[in-house]
Parts: C-alpha cells; sequence; structure tokens
C-alpha cells in the first residue's frame, strides 16, 4: 500500500512532466490522472515512477470506454489507436518506470478468436453460408469437368475468387510455367519476382529477389492435372489474360455470389478459413503478421530434385551474397512491437503544415516546419531517423522552390509515413520481415494498382535519393530469409563436427581434454536445436543451470551466469526457463555423455562450457568465439544454405510451433508459451523472426 506522501509525490512529478509533452493528447492525459488517483491504494510506485501493471491498465480501459463513449465501431477504434500510441509515448519518454507493461497491441492477430473483426461486423457477414456453399459448388464442379481446356479458366477463376491469398489479373498474367514448383506432397510453390519493387536498380547487382506462394490443395491439385501437358516451361499460364477475365465474370454474374463484391469474397473467404483453421494458421497464410519466408534452397532441402537446375543456378548466387553480408555473430535481429523509431506525430509544426487544407499554405507555417526538422536532424544521434528527416526537409523545400504542388508534397510524406517510415525500424539494418511485410501490404489487394504503383514509386525514389548521395543500402539482398536446420541435417552437423576436428586445433590424437572440447561442441549444436538458446546464452550458461532427468531436459537460461560474463539482459523476457523432451537416443547419449564428463571435470569454473588454454588445458573462463565460428562453418558447410548457428534457433521456434500447429488443443496459450520459451515479450517477434510458416504448411501435408 502506498503512503499519501509517495503518491502525491510521484503523481505530481508525473503531471509536471505530462504537461510538457504536447505531442500527447490532452484526453489522454486527463484519463490517465483519473485513473492514477482512483488506484492511489493500489499502483505500485518504483525509484519515485508510477510502475503500472496489468491490473492498472484494465482499469485504466475501463475508464476510458466509460468516458470516451464511442458512438460507433469505427470511433472505438480511433480512440483505441489514440490510447495505443499514447500509451507507448509514456514509456518513450520515461514518464513511467520502464518496467511498466506495455499497452495491448492494436492487433491482437496471432491470438484473438477473430481474426477479422471489422469483417464479422459488417453486413456481407451474413453471405457466409452463401460463399461457403458456393466455394463448395465451385470445387465439386471443377472435379466433374475435367477436359484441360477448362482446367486453366478453373484456375483462373478460383485464384482470382476463392483463394486465402486473392491473386490480381496483373499477378497472374505474368506467371510462367517454369515459376510453378509442384512439391511431392502435393502443394504447389509460385515464385513471384520482385523485380520493380523497393529501390529497383540500387543495391546488390544479382539475381532478382523474390518471394514464394504456397497454392492451397484444391488449386494445387489443379494444376497437376495440367502439367504434364505444359510444352514450353517459359510460356504464360494464362496466356490471354483478357478471355479468362471476361469468362470468370460472366460465370460470375450468373452464380449465386454475383451479389457479392470482390472485396466482400476476401473478406468472407479469410472468415471461412479461420473457421476451418485457428487464427495463427491464417495469419500464417494470410501474412496478417509476416513469418519468415520460405526460399528455393529450403524447398530443395526438403524435397531434394523438386526445383529445377535454373533457378537453383541464381538461388547459389543469392546464398553467397547472403552469407557475404557482414552480420555479427549472434544477431539481434528480433523486432519488438513496442520499439517507436519514428512518430511523424511528434513534429506538431510539420503536422500543422500537413493539415492545411488550401494548396498554398502561408509562409510561416512551412518556415516553422523546416525549423522544426533541422532541429531533430541536428540534435539527432539516430542515422535512421537522420535519413527520414533529410528527406522531409528535401520533399518540403521543393514545395518552397515550387518544384511541385504542396498538395503532391503532401501526398508524398503520408505515403512514406505509412507505408516505409512506419514499417522499417532502422534503415541501416533493414530486415527480411520488413522488406515483406511492405510487399505482402501493397498485395493485400487492398488498394488500386494504381495506388500500389503511385507507392512503390515514391519507396523507390526515397532510396534513389540516397544512391545518388552515395549511401547504399541494400534492400534487394533483404529479400533472402535465413533458412533453418532440418531435423534430417543436425546428425549431419554432429558427424561433421567431429570429423573435422582434428584438423581443426591441428592435432593427432583426440585425448581426454580434447575429448571433452569436442563433446561440448555437439552438446552446443545441440542446444540450439532442442532449446533455441543465442550464443551469447550459450556462453553464460553454468553448470548448475542444465539439469537432466532421463531424457527430460531442463534448462535456466541467463540465470547467474549472466552477471558474470558482463552482458546485459536484453529484456526482462530473455531470463526462462527451458523444458524439453530429448527422443532421439544418439542425441540424449551425447548430452548424457558430456554432462558426466564435465561434472567430474576438476576446476573451479562454474561456467558450463569451457575454454581451452594453448596448452589443452581448461581455462577458468567460458568458451569463446572461434568455437561458435567453427559451429557456423559446419552448418553452413552440411546445409549449404543461408544458415548460422542462429538457424538453429528458427528450427526450435518451426518444430515446436509445428507441435501445436494448424489447430492445437489449448490455442492460442501453446504460442503464448513458445514466445516465453525463446525469451521473446509477445509472440508478434518468435513468428515474424524464427517461425518458418510455409514450411508448416507443407510439413503438415508430408
Amino acid at each position: 500500500m502506498n503512503t499519501s506522501n509517495s503518491f502525491s509525490k510521484a503523481y505530481d512529478s508525473l503531471r509536471s512532466k505530462i504537461a510538457k509533452h504536447a505531442s500527447i493528447s490532452g484526453q489522454f492525459k486527463n484519463l490517465l490522472l483519473m485513473a492514477l488517483k482512483s488506484e492511489q491504494e493500489t499502483v505500485k510506485i518504483v525509484s519515485g515512477q508510477f510502475k503500472l501493471d496489468i491490473h492498472f491498465l484494465k482499469v485504466f480501459i475501463d475508464l476510458a470506454n466509460q468516458q470516451l463513449k464511442p458512438k460507433s465501431d469505427a470511433e472505438h477504434t480511433k480512440y483505441d489507436k489514440m490510447l495505443y500510441r499514447e500509451f507507448k509515448r509514456l514509456k518513450k519518454f520515461e514518464l513511467i518506470h520502464k518496467l511498466s507493461v506495455s499497452f495491448l497491441p492494436r492487433n491482437l492477430v496471432l491470438v484473438s478468436i477473430n481474426q477479422d473483426h471489422n469483417a464479422l461486423l459488417s453486413k456481407s457477414y451474413s453471405k457466409l453460408d452463401k460463399i461457403d456453399k458456393a466455394i463448395t459448388a465451385y470445387e465439386t464442379h471443377c472435379k466433374i469437368k475435367r477436359e484441360d481446356s477448362n482446367i486453366l479458366q478453373q484456375i483462373y477463376g478460383y485464384l482470382r475468387l476463392f483463394h486465402i491469398i486473392p491473386f490480381t489479373s496483373s499477378v497472374l498474367e505474368k506467371i510462367c510455367w517454369k515459376d510453378l514448383i509442384f512439391t511431392p506432397v502435393g502443394m504447389v510453390v509460385l515464385v513471384i519476382y520482385e523485380e520493380s519493387f523497393l529501390a529497383s536498380g540500387v543495391g546488390t547487382k544479382g539475381p532478382k529477389p523474390y518471394k514464394t506462394i504456397l497454392m492451397d490443395e484444391f488449386v494445387s491439385g489443379l494444376f497437376e492435372k495440367v502439367r504434364f501437358s505444359i510444352s514450353n516451361a517459359d510460356e504464360a499460364v494464362f496466356q490471354n489474360i483478357d478471355n479468362y477475365e471476361k469468362n470468370m465474370n460472366a460465370n460470375r454474374s450468373k452464380s449465386s455470389i454475383q451479389d457479392i463484391s470482390i472485396g466482400e469474397l476476401r473478406q468472407l473467404t479469410k472468415i471461412r478459413y479461420m473457421y476451418l483453421n485457428s487464427p495463427l494458421a491464417l495469419t500464417l497464410r494470410t501474412g496478417t503478421v509476416t513469418s519468415v519466408q520460405l526460399s528455393l534452397a529450403d524447398i530443395q532441402a526438403m524435397f531434394p530434385g523438386t526445383v529445377s537446375h535454373e533457378l537453383m543456378t541464381d538461388e547459389v548466387k543469392r546464398i553467397q551474397l547472403a552469407l557475404a553480408k557482414p552480420t555479427p555473430l549472434d544477431p539481434d535481429d528480433e523486432m519488438d512491437w513496442q520499439v517507436i523509431t519514428f512518430d511523424i506525430y511528434e513534429l506538431d509544426d510539420l503536422i500543422a503544415l500537413l493539415r492545411h487544407k488550401d494548396n498554398m499554405p502561408p509562409r510561416e507555417l512551412i518556415e516553422n516546419a523546416l525549423f522544426e526538422l533541422r532541429k531533430a536532424l541536428k540534435f539527432s544521434t539516430s542515422p535512421h531517423l537522420e535519413m527520414i528527416y533529410e528527406y522531409l526537409i528535401y520533399i518540403i523545400d521543393l514545395t518552397q522552390k515550387r518544384r511541385i504542388r504542396f498538395s503532391t508534397a503532401k501526398n508524398y510524406i503520408w505515403l512514406l509515413n505509412k507505408h516505409l517510415f512506419g514499417m522499417i525500424e532502422d534503415f541501416y539494418a533493414i530486415k527480411e520481415h520488413e522488406v515483406f511485410r511492405i510487399s505482402n501490404r501493397l498485395d493485400k489487394q487492398e488498394y488500386k494498382s494504381t495506388s500500389v504503383k503511385r507507392i512503390k514509386a515514391q519507396i523507390n525514389r526515397f532510396f534513389k535519393y540516397y544512391s545518388k548521395k552515395g549511401i547504399t543500402i541494400d534492400v534487394a539482398g533483404s529479400f533472402y530469409p535465413k533458412s533453418m536446420v532440418f531435423k534430417n541435417e543436425i546428425d549431419g552437423i554432429i558427424d561433421e563436427i567431429e570429423e573435422k576436428y582434428k584438423p581443426w586445433k591441428n592435432i593427432q590424437k583426440i585425448g581426454k581434454q580434447h575429448k571433452l572440447y569436442l563433446s561440448q561442441l555437439k552438446v552446443i549444436a545441440l542446444l540450439g536445436f532442442y532449446c533455441g538458446v543465442r550464443l551469447k546464452e550459450v556462453s553464460t550458461l553454468l553448470l548448475k543451470d542444465i539439469y537432466l532427468y532421463g531424457n527430460s531436459l531442463h534448462l535456466d537460461i541467463n540465470s547467474k551466469g549472466i552477471k558474470k560474463t558482463g552482458f546485459k539482459l536484453k529484456t526482462i523476457s530473455t531470463k526462462r526457463r527451458i523444458d524439453v523432451t530429448i527422443e532421439n537416443p544418439q542425441h540424449l547419449k551425447i548430452i548424457t555423455e558430456f554432462l558426466e564428463m564435465r561434472s567430474k571435470l576438476d576446476k573451479k569454473s562454474n561456467f558450463l562450457f569451457l575454454e581451452l588454454s594453448e596448452y589443452n588445458g581448461f581455462l577458468n573462463k567460458s568458451i569463446n568465439a572461434s568455437s561458435f565460428e567453427y559451429i557456423n562453418e559446419i552448418i553452413q558447410s552440411v546445409t549449404k544454405r543461408y544458415c548460422t548457428y542462429h538457424s538453429l534457433r528458427h528450427s526450435f521456434a518451426t518444430y515446436q510451433c509445428q507441435r501445436f500447429f494448424p489447430k492445437g488443443s489449448s490455442y492460442p496459450y501453446e504460442l503464448l508459451e513458445l514466445s516465453d520459451k525463446i525469451g521473446h515479450r509477445t509472440p508478434d517477434t518468435t513468428v515474424q523472426s524464427y517461425v518458418h510458416g510455409l514450411v508448416l504448411f507443407l510439413a503438415v501435408n508430408k
């Protein structure tokens, strides 16, 4: 319970500080202070700041609903976004304790039982039964009509109207037979090249970046019927697109779905899919939260000989380029949705300018906005933000010089803010899932094709502006995703670690000390595969952090060993316990034998994995980076893909996810538990950076 004095001090301090931030709305300030007053007996105070918890958050949300009284769903969504944005600013401006709870994310798509709440509230929801019957009837009709001449029309109509990932006619027109990969599990993978997307001509001059789309079982079956009648792989699948589109519209006008628009069809198809599967399956399928993309090398690893020699020739070049990129040994590549890198609404003078309706704004508004941006640029310590500030100055300056209209400048800025600035955390370290997220968002057909072209043109313009200044940002290189290590490859890695050990250590015979050292290298690889530990976490493990009971392995990560190494916890969630079952008897034997040898080692060091001296004696310190580099080289040698030790973390996340995919008995708690095991604050990070979504779909059909 708080004393009245401690609460008053924290309350007065917050009220004084928050008043200085004009970017935080007055509505939010009043709600926050009211909620704190109502909870002054229970709200936590640490170091003179309020440490807000889940209980307070619930009180705050209830109060907001009572005070704001939204009159419609649209108004409710508007207020929700405002509360979300302002609550995040409390942490950013250090107005509340740094360990306070974070406001619920706007889009709980990963754990929500309702993937598309806006659609459920729309009038079109009443047509769900109609769309279900229409899809069933379409599939039945296609099974009866077996003539090859009609199959392509059936495929076209299905992809345009009913496929869970909708296609535009312009995309279908570009598909060639060589872009289709037929897997042994009856699923067809489509390769779409991104030659005109994101800074074309800027960055790596290599093979075209691409993305893969997994066709559903039904349309994959239709493609199977005609694949052997293909005479030329370079031919377009749909050679007269206008005829296909015309026939599709004619058939649709005579069907039971004639009164359902294309937009409604997309919404209803998603809802139908949601009822038949889990929210996670829908999320991965539609790219609502983009998971790690499926590469051609992954497909070849899963199904040898499936990908053509022509496609794999370019893929090898992509892998070489990806491996050549300078990346840290233990990449810190996890996105956190709580991080705010750029918020345009913090630039008050710029917002005032952009909200001016007349096409000839007062000179004072322009000067104020430029002064604000130049000041932000001068005092910024972030190269990422400096790029944004400089480009905004450039655009406004073009207006001031009358080289572009003010309305055009406003359009440019709003487009970039929505589709680029808010999607990339750091332009100097662009991540694969960020690039795919931008691409997928535009491909969801929420915009007209002319709008998509305009958005892409402005994104390209931004990157080309900096390429002319000598700043090369390899966006194309970010298209190539890191692979995971598959189950059938881990034994090869273990064997290779032993086979190349003597040449690596330049020894003729593996004695007692080297036997233990070799054993621990194998265990490090297995812990990455079974527990998803980071390299830094491996080096901080103590002997007492690992327990083995039968085939049940328990690992305490980032416990007390973190203090001995000088590392700092990335987030509080990285401190965790992992409990797994080692079902492979050979792997279990390797871990058991290592623990027996390690426990008998007469060494005072508490670290689990120790380093050898140049005289082959164990040192009183943790294993060094050269051992991890050795394991990295072995993994790349065995997989021959863009794989590192960090790829084992991908394997852990994906195979753990496979246990409850696509449905799961206690979903969404299993996904939340996985997020906790891997050491993330939210499932978003786990799915975006580590789960290989399409691998899961292909594995289900195996």
